[in-house]
């Protein structure tokens, strides 16, 4: 099924036809329903979305009929839950396809009030597999449709909240975790009559999930210094996160090796966003953390075992954190010089990105310090 689908794909062949046989195949074989959904999702993405973009909206049309009469049934078999799976999963690549494109994005706002509608129905469904493919696709809807998202906020509000209290499943709870931030901008601002109930589940995870910090990020970038009401117990948290962080043995196992960074990656992205929202009017509040802030930035960079992620994550929070106070971060810096060092390792990157932003970064410091 599937070198039938990539030679169709690889010859320029009828595009229609490679996604019918994928959609009977998950519809109609246990066999090859992986292996579909899989190749599935290629044949949206290598369309020429200019010239299939009425293909394509017919097939997301035939999705949501087949998810449609999949949920018909008052029980749901597991073979019924794999194919859900598959077909959420596909509609998920296919809004994304749609949203890479000006000229597509259009037919996802024709289809967002049905697809919404549909993936509320799936939440009903108490299968958690199924209710991680709904969650993605609704992070996918929500950069697609942008502030248009909010209409749909009052009936999946309760849907998402209970994604991040699901503290017992990573999986579930950082899935929603990154919803939250599709959410945060797609809505700016218009998130903040949600910030409460998600703030107060945010803050009762007792587990220090790296998904959670970097929630509070987003939050904080989309509602500036509306985030104040929060910052002490986010702050306070993330605190305490970091000295979990540096207790952690990294040279341990790998599990504990990829925890540590994936923590380290989220405390950094959480102060980056606090620290963009604060910036205009609140910026006085992150001046006491300075300290602490460059101090565990320079323990993270003397880790052998620090990850890419986390590399890319502290650069870009030492650039916010220099832009957002400025003058005032003059002293430490000039009693500080491991970032010399830190940018200097940046820049022997061949990742165009981190030296990008180490650039970035090196131009920032450079401004405060002769100034």
């Amino acid at each position: 099924m599937k070198v039938i689908c990539e030679t169709a794909i690889s010859q320029e062949a009828d595009i229609r036809q490679a996604a019918v046989e994928c959609l009977v195949s998950i519809a109609s074989s246990t066999r090859l329903r992986g292996s579909a959904a899989e190749t599935l999702s290629e044949v949206i993405r290598c369309a020429n979305i200019a010239e299939d973009t009425n293909l394509i909206a017919e097939l997301l049309i035939e999705m949501l009929k087949r998810i449609g009469r999949t949920m018909e049934a008052e029980i749901m078999p597991s073979e019924k839950q794999r194919e859900l799976q598959a077909l959420l999963c596909g509609i998920q690549v296919i809004i994304q396809t749609l949203n890479g494109c000006e000229e597509s994005k259009p037919v996802i706002l024709q289809s967002a009030d049905q697809m919404m509608a549909m993936f509320l129905r799936v939440f009903a469904w108490q299968s958690l597999t199924v209710h991680e493919e709904a969650m993605r696709a609704v992070g996918a809807l929500a950069c697609a449709t942008g502030p248009n998202f909010a209409k749909y906020m009052p009936e999946f509000y309760e849907y998402l909240e209970t994604g991040l209290q699901n503290h017992e499943e990573n999986q579930v709870c950082s899935i929603s975790a990154g919803v939250v931030g599709d959410i945060c901008r797609a809505l700016g601002d218009q998130i903040l009559k949600y910030c409460d109930g998600i703030m107060r589940v945010l803050l009762q995870d007792l587990y220090g999930k790296p998904a959670i910090f970097s929630c509070f990020g987003d939050i904080a970038r989309a509602v500036g210094s509306h985030f104040e009401r929060y910052f002490p117990y986010a702050v306070a948290k993330l605190q305490k996160a970091a000295q979990v962080s540096a207790k952690l043995d990294s040279s341990a196992d790998e599990d504990v090796v990829d925890y540590v960074n994936r923590l380290r990656k989220g405390i950094f992205e959480a102060y980056s966003g606090i620290l963009q929202g604060f910036k205009d009017d609140r910026a006085e509040l992150m001046m006491p953390y300075a300290g602490h802030l460059l101090q565990y930035t320079e323990a993270v960079f003397t880790d052998k075992k620090r990850g890419e992620g986390v590399t890319k994550a502290a650069v870009a929070m030492m650039g916010d954190l220099t832009d957002t106070l400025g003058p005032n971060l003059r002293t430490l810096l000039t009693g500080c010089t491991f970032h010399t060092d830190f940018l200097g390792e940046c820049f022997q990157s061949d990742d165009d990105q981190l030296k990008e932003t180490a650039t970035w970064t090196q131009g920032k410091i450079y401004r405060v310090l002769e100034s």
